[in-house]
This record gives C-alpha cells, structure tokens and sequence, in this order.
C-alpha cells in the first residue's frame, strides 16, 4: 500500500505522516524534502513549489526502487543548512507513505500510489507554524520566510486543481494530527472516502 500526502508548507503533513506510522506500526515513510536542491544550488528566494529546485527524478528514481526492489538508498539533509549530508538504505514496509508539498504535480509519484491525501489548512496558521519552525528549526531569516508565504499562498490557490481531483480525498489540517491520521487509516482500511469536504481550511488570505 503506497499512500501520499501532499499539502502546502507547514500545513502538518510530516506530523501526519509519522502519526499514520504510528498508528500502522509498520510503516516507510519518504519525505520530499528530502529531495530539493541544496543552498548552495539555489537561490535563497528560490520558490519551492516550482519543481525546477526539486531533484524529482532523484525521488521518482527512489521511489519506484523502493516499491520494485523493496529497498532504496536515500538522501540525509540537514534542515538547519539544507545541505546533504550522508545517505541512508530505506527498506520498503507493508505501507509505503510519500508526503511533501508537490508530489501530486509530479505524474510519475501520481500513478504508483493508492491512496491520494491532502491536508488543507488557513493561511493564518499556516503563518504561525511557518514563522516558528523556520525561525528556529530552519534558521531561515524573517525576510525569506515573508517571502517564502506569499509563494504559500499563491500556489495553494493553484493547489485547487489538485483538491478538486476525484481520486485526492481533502482533509481539514485544523484537526488533530492524530485525528487525521486515524481517519486516513481508517479510511485505507475500509477502502473508503473521506466525506471531509472538498476545500476543508482553504485560506482567507
């Protein structure tokens, strides 16, 4: 079983991500981040939402390795310098979780997985939650952070062509992480959509 959850920047997807983990007990997760290109590779205004800073081929390479071969070897960043650091070997479990920002514009992530999930949050939150991690976590300066917001915002407007997808089932990021990580292993277990509204926490500004 191969699931994504794809969302904008801060919107909980990792938090999801690792508590659908826990809650199945045996579970690989693959992060996005994993996968952009380094500082010193891009410019620190670099928008990324754009595919061009993402090492995409690298992720779908991996990936695919992971579900073909049951093993991958992956990158390790250091989110403080966003720098590659080593690499480590991903062995492939009974769930298989992709979760990043982008990964539902990418087709060939798109056709491996099973299950499609979007965590749709305000932007006031998303704010708050950018504000404090990248400040502390990401040592990122308050300027690229505003900047990196008005990015957040636009490409969660573009976001909506995703939302809107039949087979992407929408979920409210306002809740719990572990009430959406129940309701996502709930609803793979029943085999089930998610009656959770097509916009839940689309943002207001």
């Amino acid at each position: 079983m191969i699931i994504g959850i794809s969302g904008p920047s801060a919107s909980g997807k990792s938090t999801v991500a690792q508590a659908v983990g826990d809650l199945c007990g045996d579970a690989t997760i693959i992060q996005q981040d994993w996968y952009y290109m380094s500082s010193s590779e891009c410019p620190p205004d670099a928008n990324f939402c754009e595919l061009r800073w993402l090492h995409a081929d690298a992720l779908v390479r991996d990936l695919t390795s992971l579900v073909r071969n049951g093993v991958a070897s992956v990158p390790v960043v250091d989110f403080g310098t966003f720098e590659r650091v080593d690499t480590m070997e991903v062995r492939a479990a009974p769930l298989i979780i992709v979760e990043g920002m982008t990964i539902l514009r990418i087709e060939e992530i798109v056709d491996l997985l099973n299950w499609k999930f979007y965590v749709a949050i305000d932007m006031a939150t998303i704010a708050t939650r950018k504000r404090e991690r990248d400040l502390t976590t990401r040592k990122k300066s308050p300027e690229i952070i505003e900047e990196q917001l008005r990015w957040v915002a636009e490409e969660y407007v573009k976001d909506a062509v995703i939302r809107a997808r039949e087979d992407v089932v929408v979920l409210d990021g306002s809740e719990n992480p572990h009430s959406i990580a129940l309701s996502i292993v709930e609803a793979i277990r029943d085999g089930v959509a998610i009656d959770s509204g097509r916009d839940a926490g689309a943002p207001s500004g």
